[in-house]
């Protein structure tokens, strides 16, 4: 059975959503740390943030992903970057591409947030037809899962 609740640590965290057999479990639930700024609006799996989410950061930071950063979405900074793509463990891992604040890309394939192969263009485009095809799929997956978890966020804070 799932129930709705809010708890408060004695830092001053919080989490204000669904529980289930005392976890946080469920559609919806905001986790909120006092002391870093961030938060993460999303669905949860026995405690862990899990299938599509939003994390902010108290600079304007800001990640949307589905699978709980192992799997597609969009990561944005303050300063700017932006990458799409797939992530595994909180990282770039997988094929996306990655815009930098000045406008020049990177696209092809990361390896623990590190670009693999592929390259770094401003206006040369990534001609190998097999890599091309792979990044542009994973960009596509990406902003679908960042549209997804933000709908579902916008449904759950309605509620």
């Amino acid at each position: 059975t799932t129930v709705l609740g809010v708890y408060t640590w004695p830092s001053g965290n919080s989490y204000q959503g669904t529980w289930a057999q005392g976890k946080r479990h469920g559609r919806y639930g905001q986790l909120e740390s006092t002391a870093s700024g961030a938060r993460y609006e999303g669905t949860w799996s026995n405690g862990l943030q899990d299938g599509y989410g939003t994390e902010t950061y108290s600079d304007g930071g800001m990640y949307r992903w589905g699978q709980d950063m192992a799997g597609w979405g969009v990561g944005r900074r303050s300063d700017g970057l932006h990458y799409a793509g797939e992530w595994a463990g909180n990282k770039r891992h997988g094929y996306g591409c990655t815009t930098f604040p000045d406008g020049t890309k990177e696209e092809g394939k990361y390896k623990q947030n590190v670009l693999v192969s592929g390259k770094r263009k401003n206006l040369i485009p990534l001609r190998a037809s097999k890599i091309r095809e792979k990044v542009d799929r994973a960009v596509e997956a990406a902003e679908k899962a960042a549209d997804i978890a933000k709908q579902k966020a916008e449904i759950a804070m309605s509620r």
